[in-house]
């Protein structure tokens, strides 16, 4: 069940603000025909009480941050001429100093 917070904050805020209204053809809002404001406090009130929504929001955002730590360390790597050398036996990485010319 919604919590009371965000059923208000959806009546009052988005729907009051932006649903086209037809008492024949019904209440319609769109995402997209929100603020970006209006969005980001949204968000921000799903997180905050819905625990699988916040897990799954973190597991993303971890998976985005490892992908760019990972660029940003072989970008720091090629600019220090640190180089990686693979073990063809057992699979290890090593770095060296230098380059391979």
């Amino acid at each position: 069940m919604m919590k009371k917070t965000i059923a208000t904050f959806i009546d009052r805020t988005l729907i009051d603000e932006y649903a086209s209204k037809d008492l024949h053809n019904g209440y319609a809002l769109e995402v997209s025909e929100l603020t970006q404001s209006d969005k980001s406090h949204f968000l921000d009130l799903l997180i905050a009480q819905d625990e699988s929504l916040r897990e799954l929001v973190e597991e993303h955002m971890q998976c985005l941050i490892d992908e760019r730590c990972s660029a940003m360390e072989y970008r720091a790597r090629c600019d220090s001429d640190v180089f990686a050398t693979i073990d063809g036996n057992t699979g290890d990485v090593s770095y060296s100093q230098g380059s391979f010319v």
